[in-house]
């Protein structure tokens, strides 16, 4: 058989012999075309089934990692601490007592600081800071504790002035005239 000739399929009873004509060309084509259609349909299939399941994972991936960060992570808000560097110094800074970082919460005064951080003794209803680790001053040798905010020399009390978060605070053992 020759592909371009045409054949002429028996016509049933109740159609017209003019609708049986084929030809053996284009029922070939027409079955690739139906083979490649089928393969595009099963293409796309696995496309909308890929991108289903994709966004499946992310929805479940969302849900257990919010639930970990809550009961494995500790929260932002506690990692993130806010502090201020003491130094104690004596002799105008010529010899250092200790340095430390130390957690503050809003509002603390320089006094809250050093009784929550520090072995302390005050003196004038708690007012005045009059020992720290054990250095006292005295009027017999005119020393006394002198402390700064940030490089400047504070002119309030201790119980007067609220830290912020990164301040410096030094304090320093020395003579005054």
């Amino acid at each position: 058989m020759q592909s371009g000739r045409r054949l002429t399929a028996r016509p049933a009873e109740s159609e017209a012999p003019e609708t049986e004509i084929y030809s053996f060309k284009s029922n070939i084509d027409l079955r690739k075309a139906l083979i490649q259609e089928r393969q595009e349909r099963g293409k796309m299939m696995k496309k909308l089934l890929l991108v289903l399941t994709t966004m499946i994972m992310m929805l479940v991936g969302c849900g257990t990692s919010e639930v970990k960060e809550t009961a494995d992570q500790p929260k932002q808000e506690e990692t993130k601490k806010e502090q201020v560097t003491v130094q104690i110094t004596k002799d105008n800074g010529k010899e250092k007592v200790t340095e430390k970082k130390v957690d503050i919460t809003d509002g603390a005064t320089i006094m809250d600081v050093m009784q929550d951080n520090f072995d302390i003794e005050t003196q004038y209803d708690g007012a005045f800071i009059s020992s720290i680790e054990g250095i006292e001053g005295n009027e017999k040798d005119k020393t006394s504790w002198f402390f700064s905010v940030n490089g400047e020399e504070a002119m309030k009390g201790a119980k007067e002035i609220t830290l912020k978060p990164g301040d410096s605070l030094e304090f320093d053992f020395h003579k005054y005239e």
